[in-house]
């Protein structure tokens, strides 16, 4: 790692300044695309808020069916945490995969599809 930040230090200023900004604009794509997913998650919850809650509560009691009999430490969480971050890295390098909450696919080889709707607009 030093011998990699002793080589970037050495290059001219130009090289620095195009590494510096490749390096700021893959920092907030990854960024922009972590929040582009859990804000189109948070639209479906919104526009489906009984299958939002009945997923929120199966992942809860799976939950606490593996934190049952052991105490959950800080550190598992953080890993936890970065797991989510590189699936969702994963993602963008593979591309998206087909989410089962979304209900566009097919769904017990029967084909379901979800009508449009309005969003909820307070008047």
């Amino acid at each position: 790692m030093k011998n990699l930040l002793e080589e970037i230090k050495s290059q001219p200023a130009h090289i620095r300044e195009i590494f510096m900004w490749t390096c700021v604009i893959i920092v907030f794509s990854v960024v922009g695309f972590v929040w582009f997913r859990q804000t189109t998650r948070q639209f479906v919850a919104l526009l489906h808020p009984e299958e939002a809650q009945e997923r929120a509560l199966a992942e809860a009691e799976q939950t606490l069916r593996q934190a049952q009999g052991k105490q959950l430490s800080p550190f598992t969480m953080i890993f936890d945490s970065f797991n989510g971050l590189r699936a969702n890295i994963s993602e963008i390098l593979a591309g998206p995969q087909q989410d089962p909450y979304l209900n566009n696919g097919a769904t017990n080889s029967v084909e379901k599809q979800v009508p449009p709707q309005r969003l909820p607009i307070s008047e």
